[in-house]
């Protein structure tokens, strides 16, 4: 389990989504309060690295409801592919709505019903704003303001559980990662941990974009290296060290039919710990 903050180490800006009306998709981020099937009290929140160098690598990323000055400022920087994020759900019996077809009975049956039920809503929580949460590099960086507003589908999700024994009342932690955007299909990766640092869960899921964008944003990257050892995060010490031996954290160009592809160089984690800047670069065929 990364090594994070509890969920209440830090307050964040909170969208709170009113009842029957679909999200904007510019309010979707880490901290949200909304209510599933406009049931359950959802809460998500961002997640904070403990180790601070790794914490400045991804709080580009991560950190949604920035000023206008903040993009600005950090449009050119290159948000890494990764998100940590808490969820919970308030199951209370005073959230049950009568007449409708997605209240379960009420909060004892539920709890009694733990092993079918919570792993459902898990399910249900792995999909939940996946794509726009580790997408970043798509929308985001030098692809800022490049991108209209179109469709993004999931064609493929799967979830392994490692333990059914959990209540989605305490706080979970989600840990995702993309490694890959190719011909608009983005691949994530998952890992789902209870508060204690079980490993609940392993997910697995590619979307498909459809979405306009201009001639010179970039689209499609391959993530490798740098914090993330093994599609996952390191502390800095052994980011440095991966670094120093491999000697790149970069998304590199990957020859196909697309306009453009994207390569970075690596950072020097001694020195500056801001975001890796990354130039486009054109494919070759």
């Amino acid at each position: 389990m990364p090594d994070v903050y509890s969920p209440e180490h830090l307050t964040y800006p909170v969208y709170k989504h009113v009842d029957g009306n679909l999200p904007d998709i510019r309010n979707i981020g880490q901290n949200m309060d909304v209510r599933l099937f406009d049931i359950y009290p959802l809460k998500s929140r961002t997640a904070t690295l403990k180790d601070p160098i790794l914490q400045d690598q991804i709080d580009a990323s991560i950190i949604f409801g920035r000023s206008q000055s903040y993009i600005e400022q950090h449009k050119a920087k290159k948000p890494p592919p990764y998100s940590l994020r808490w969820f919970n759900i308030d199951f209370s019996p005073e959230n049950q709505f009568q007449n409708n077809s997605f209240a379960l009975m009420d909060s004892s049956f539920l709890h009694k019903k733990s092993s079918t039920l919570h792993p459902l809503y898990l399910a249900l929580l792995s999909d939940f704003w996946g794509p726009s949460l580790v997408s970043h590099p798509y929308f985001k960086g030098h692809n800022m303001f490049k991108y209209k507003n179109g469709m993004i589908v999931t064609i493929d999700h799967s979830v392994w559980f490692h333990s059914l024994d959990f209540d989605l009342s305490d706080w979970v932690l989600f840990d995702t990662l993309s490694p890959i955007l190719k011909n608009d299909r983005l691949l994530i990766q998952g890992r789902i941990f209870s508060l204690s640092g079980v490993h609940l869960a392993t997910i697995s899921q590619e979307n498909i974009f459809r979405i306009e964008h201009s001639s010179d944003a970039i689209t499609n990257f391959v993530f490798s290296g740098g914090f993330v050892s093994n599609n996952r995060i390191s502390n800095s010490s052994e980011a440095v060290e991966f670094i120093n031996q491999k000697g790149e954290q970069s998304y590199e160009s990957q020859p196909d039919h697309s306009e453009s592809n994207v390569s970075v160089t690596p950072q020097d984690f001694s020195e500056s710990h801001t975001p890796t800047v990354y130039e486009p670069v054109k494919s070759k065929i």
